[in-house]
């Protein structure tokens, strides 16, 4: 007889395993054998229940969605540690994605349903190392651990209906390896800060200055206020007036000013 309940679903799948495997079968799972040693007691001490495990992977269900999301900080603290002395191109890195919704429980143990698909989506939209969850975990968890989170919006995810709200874990301590690797599918966000026009004429009625929030607002984009504050400085000596999720922008698009043109006539260069 098939049950529901709510819980908190995390799937653990190390990035890259395919390749590595074709390259270095025998080294890579001895490696991959050694990490799950480590890891197993730290699943177990959250209350952690293995739905099933694919070789590189993990299915957990965890009671307690702040107990899951701490079992994941632990684990990726645990893997920073153990990739230390590892050749980069010879680590072994994971990706992480937890949510928090209702699942369908098997008599033979094995979960099904929305709940599910969704944790799966959002490990593929987490960064090598780090943690990506949905807006119900970043909801319930709260301020109730020592970490940070950041807005990546709405996400258009494979075969799930709607956009998946979903938040990248700020992990205090541990570099983020955007770098290295984007999220599953190449899909990279970047953050884009278009500054204010300047009005070189003495029309007022030219001014296009910006004096509210765009129809289309998204968590990349800064704020008109931070934009000023950035302007003719930058990026990289300064900090924005009020502590956000917001990171310097990747992209700055500095308008051209405008004379005697139409507020519709607008280019920009950048």
């Amino acid at each position: 007889m098939t049950k529901r309940r709510l819980a908190a679903i995390a799937v653990l799948d190390v990035v890259g395993y395919s390749a590595m495997m074709a390259e270095d079968e025998e080294g890579t799972h001895a490696a991959l054998k050694a990490h799950r040693s480590e890891i197993a007691p730290i699943l177990l001490n959250h209350g952690s229940r293995v739905v099933k495990s694919t070789g590189h992977g993990y299915l957990v269900e965890i009671p307690s969605v702040v107990e899951a999301l701490q079992a994941a900080v632990e684990i990726q603290e645990l893997m920073v540690e153990r990739n230390t002395a590892v050749p980069e191109n010879m680590r072994l890195e994971l990706r992480i994605g937890i949510n928090l919704g209702d699942i369908i429980i098997e008599d033979d143990g094995d979960v099904y349903g929305d709940g599910v698909n969704v944790a799966a989506r959002l490990e593929g939209l987490a960064d090598p190392g780090g943690i990506c969850v949905s807006e119900s975990v970043r909801q319930q968890v709260g301020n109730r651990l020592e970490i940070g989170f950041e807005d990546m919006g709405h996400v258009e995810v494979k075969n799930i209906p709607v956009p998946v709200h979903a938040w990248r874990v700020v992990l205090d301590g541990i570099e983020a390896p955007r770098s290295k690797h984007t999220a599953k599918g190449g899909y990279h966000l970047a953050t884009v800060a278009v500054l204010p026009f300047d009005n070189m004429s003495r029309n007022p009625r030219t001014s296009t200055r910006q004096t509210g929030s765009p129809k289309t607002s998204s968590p990349h984009s800064p704020g008109t206020g931070t934009c000023e504050f950035w302007q003719g400085t930058p990026p990289s000596r300064t900090k924005p007036r009020h502590k956000t999720s917001e990171t310097s922008p990747e992209s700055w698009t500095q308008p051209m000013s405008l004379k005697a043109a139409s507020a519709e006539q607008v280019t920009g260069s950048g």
